[in-house]
Parts: C-alpha cells; sequence; structure tokens
C-alpha cells in the first residue's frame, strides 16, 4: 500500500521529494516560531539579570537590592499567555474565513508591535503588556502554521515540516491549485500533478465544513480528544520550569556566575533534539518519540527531586552539577519528543472539515495549562525547591500511560487516509497495522465505477 510505502521510506529517500519552494515554506514558517523561542528562551535569562530586576523589581532594604519577588514573577511570566489565547482565538476566525495567509501576515504585525513595546519599556506594566501581543503572535503561529505545513507538505516529509491549495479548491479556484502544486510538486509531471489536485477535489466533495457541536459528536469527539490532550500533555509535562525559571534556580543553587552559561546549554541540547526530530519523527514515528522521550523527562525529574531530597549541607559539588545536568537533559527530551510532536499530531488527528476549530481549541487548552504551570512554578521552587522534581516526574509517567492509550501512530499518512482510520474502529495503539487508501486511489476507483456504469447504462440504451 501506498501509506506503507510511504512510512518505510529511509530519510535519503525522503529527501528526494524536497525543492527549493517546499524548502523556502518551510523556513518561512519555522520564522514564526522564532519570537516564542527567542522570547522564552531569553527572558528565563533576562529575568535573572541584575540590571532588570534595577529596572523593574522591588527593593529589599534586607539585602540592600533590588529584585522580583515570587508574585510579581508570576505575573510578568503567565499574564503572556492571555496574550496567547486571544491570539489563537482570533487566529482561528481568521484562517477559516480569508485563509492562512492573511493569518500569516497579521501575526507578523503583532510580533513588531509587541516587540517595539518591550525594547522600549521603561515601567513593568508596558513591559508585561509589550509580552502579551507577542504571545499573541505566538497563539496565531501554533493554530495557522501547523495546518498550513500540514496541508502543504507530502505525507512523506509532512512530519518534518511540523494551504494554500487546498483553500484554492474549497473556493473552485482549481487552476491556481495546479499551478501552486507545480510549485510544490517538482518530482510530479503536469498529468500526475493534475491528477493529485483531482483526488483532493474529490476528497473536498465529501466534506464541509463542520459546527462547533460536531467537534464533540460521536464521529469526531475521539479525534478532538486526542488534539486536546497531547497540547494539554505538552506543557504539563512540567517544560516551563527549566525554560522560564532555569536562572533562577541555578542561582539558587549557589550558581549565580554560571547560571547563565547553563542556560545557554539547555538551548542549546533543545536545538540539537530539535535537529535530530528531523530524522526520527517521520522514521521512529509520533508515538514511540512520545512515548521514550517522556519516560526519560520523568526519569531526569525523579533524579533532580532525589538530589534535591539531600540536606543542603550534604549535597556535594558532583550532586549539584547533577541536577543541573538533569535540567538540561529534560529540555533535551522534551525538544526531542513533546516540543515539535505534539503539534505534528495535533494537525493530524483533527478531521479536516473542523480541523481550524479542533485546533484553536486544544491551543486555548495548552494556553490554560501553561499560565497555571508558568504562575505556580515560582511559588512551588519557593516552597519545596529541587523536590518539585517529583511532582514532574510523576506527572510524566502518568501522561506516558495515557499517551500509549490516546496517541495513534500516523507517520505516512495522508491526511485522507486518517480519515479512514479512524472510521475504522480499531485501537488507537494499533493504527500503525491498518491497511488505508490515499485519495488519488479512492478517486481512481470512483472513475472506475463511473466508466463501469457508464457503459452499463450505454448498454441497456442499444438494447
Amino acid at each position: 500500500m501506498a501509506s506503507a510505502q510511504a512510512s518505510s521510506l529511509s530519510f535519503g529517500e525522503r529527501m528526494k521529494y524536497f525543492n527549493p519552494m517546499l524548502l523556502f515554506i518551510m523556513i518561512h514558517m519555522a520564522c514564526t516560531a522564532f519570537n516564542f523561542g527567542f522570547d522564552v528562551g531569553t527572558f528565563g535569562g533576562v529575568q535573572g539579570m541584575q540590571s532588570f530586576q534595577d529596572d523593574f523589581g522591588v527593593y529589599n532594604p534586607k539585602t540592600k537590592l533590588w529584585a522580583l519577588p515570587s508574585w510579581l514573577r508570576s505575573v510578568i511570566t503567565s499574564t503572556p499567555f492571555i496574550g496567547k489565547a486571544l491570539g489563537a482565538i482570533g487566529c482561528g476566525l481568521i484562517a477559516e474565513r480569508w485563509g492562512r495567509r492573511h493569518a500569516i501576515f497579521w501575526l507578523c504585525v503583532l510580533s513588531f508591535i509587541g516587540a517595539a513595546l518591550q525594547t522600549s519599556a521603561t515601567t513593568v506594566a508596558q513591559f508585561t503588556l509589550g509580552r502579551i501581543i507577542a504571545y499573541a503572535m505566538t497563539g496565531m503561529a501554533v493554530v495557522v502554521v501547523p495546518i498550513y505545513q500540514a496541508e502543504t507538505a507530502p505525507a512523506e516529509l509532512r512530519g518534518m515540516f511540523g494551504c494554500m491549495i487546498q483553500f484554492m479548491i474549497i473556493l473552485d479556484r482549481v487552476e491556481d491549485a495546479v499551478k501552486n502544486m507545480k510549485k510544490l510538486r517538482k518530482h510530479l509531471d503536469e498529468e500526475e500533478v493534475k491528477f493529485e489536485v483531482e483526488s483532493l477535489q474529490y476528497a473536498d466533495a465529501n466534506k464541509k465544513k463542520g459546527g462547533w457541536m460536531e467537534l464533540w459528536n460521536k464521529k469526531n469527539r475521539l479525534r478532538t480528544s486526542i488534539a486536546i490532550f497531547v497540547m494539554f500533555g505538552q506543557q504539563i509535562t512540567g517544560q516551563a520550569f527549566p525554560s522560564q525559571y532555569g536562572v533562577i534556580f541555578y542561582q539558587s543553587q549557589g550558581f549565580a556566575s554560571r547560571a547563565f552559561l547553563f542556560n545557554v546549554l539547555g538551548n542549546v541540547a533543545s536545538l540539537v533534539a530539535v535537529i535530530m526530530t528531523w530524522f526520527t519523527v517521520d522514521t521512529m514515528g509520533r508515538r514511540p518519540s512520545l512515548l521514550i522521550g517522556g519516560s526519560l523527562m520523568g526519569a531526569m525529574m525523579f533524579i533532580l527531586g532525589g538530589l534535591g531530597s539531600i540536606p543542603a549541607s550534604e549535597l556535594t559539588p558532583a550532586g549539584k552539577h547533577m541536577m543541573v545536568a538533569s535540567i538540561i537533559l529534560f529540555s533535551f527530551f522534551f525538544a526531542l519528543s513533546w516540543a515539535p510532536i505534539a503539534y505534528v499530531v495535533v494537525s493530524e488527528a483533527a478531521a479536516s472539515h473542523v480541523k481550524e476549530k479542533t485546533n484553536l481549541v486544544a491551543m486555548v487548552v495548552s494556553v490554560l495549562t501553561t499560565f497555571i504551570t508558568s504562575f505556580t512554578t515560582p511559588y512551588i521552587i519557593s516552597a519545596i525547591g529541587a523536590k518539585l522534581g517529583y511532582v514532574y516526574g510523576v506527572i510524566n509517567f502518568v501522561v506516558v500511560v495515557a499517551v500509549w492509550f490516546l496517541v495513534p501512530e500516523l507517520k505516512g499518512r495522508t491526511l485522507e487516509e486518517v480519515d479512514q482510520l479512524f472510521e475504522s474502529r480499531v485501537k488507537i495503539r494499533n493504527f500503525g497495522d491498518v491497511e488505508t487508501k490515499r485519495a488519488d486511489t479512492l478517486y481512481e476507483e470512483r472513475k472506475e465505477d463511473s466508466e463501469k456504469a457508464k457503459v452499463v447504462v450505454e448498454t441497456a440504451e442499444r438494447s
């Protein structure tokens, strides 16, 4: 079957599907995530800088220094996620009415405004407002970019990318769809391109835009639940701790002079892991990546918690360095699994006719979860220190068990094949073993049936 072939392709074979236009789209879409990654990656260190605390902190007469109290740190770090929620909601409406490119344009505008407000800020209020607007851009990006990539990329590359063509088909602009498909499928000749567009037309002809209630009808509730679960799981695992409060934690453990170095090492480790997912997401698959990555994340948190249980007077320098290593490795395994793959699963699992609505609901749940973890983490660190590793360790292993039952393996499947899998009533964990038919195969079969019916009618008329 075509799907089986796509799933078994090597990395080198997948590279044959690349062309300059696909590469441009991949890089261009990846740039939309830079703002969020840069903000989170740098702000975790910036809030630990004394100059930042001098500008926005509260004076402490005991230490005779300006510092950010826990409540203010929570406000500055967590309230931007309100903007992310609003951005996700607004993007869903824009993308559904005017298309993906309009949504991408406006998220770029918000990015400029947010950056301008933050860099010129003289008060906490202005700085926080700038972060809220910048995060609104992020909310828009996480809704529209995975869908755009999933619809633009061929099934063989969708996980790596992880659409104007489908949008043009919906608007009956078939000639424009063919023109754009030629740019994206350089390895196909003109007839094959037209055939793929006709196949998408056939698939689209059997769908219509669904309402909000359809998210929870008998046919779609499982798909909606999967999308919500993976975005909830991505944030509840505790990534806010190293990404947003890592520097503060390192400083509390006596690494004041090297706290920023450790933070940079964590970011470098995450970057290496994300590059590795280019090779693993479409070869190893979604389920194994989440199961293995989540288990290792849980193990790192338990190591941190165990070391944090040792009295500070008895903890050796080697033990403290092991705590740092466990946090950096946690970030590495997160970037290797939950960070990129959750978005891939959401874009694939959502039913096509309610994709924007499903993504929107999933992203709002993600934002709420992030807000809660970001707001509470400073208080947990103040109360129990490194022993918060026990909390997130347990959560990670619980989530891993849930992944085993709730997350399907969809590597190498076209979006039309995914529909067939959910209609097959096979257990989710067995989706990888099910044979399906691509849209072009279904279209071809329908065409053959139509021709046979035509012959029967003509024969009947002659007789």
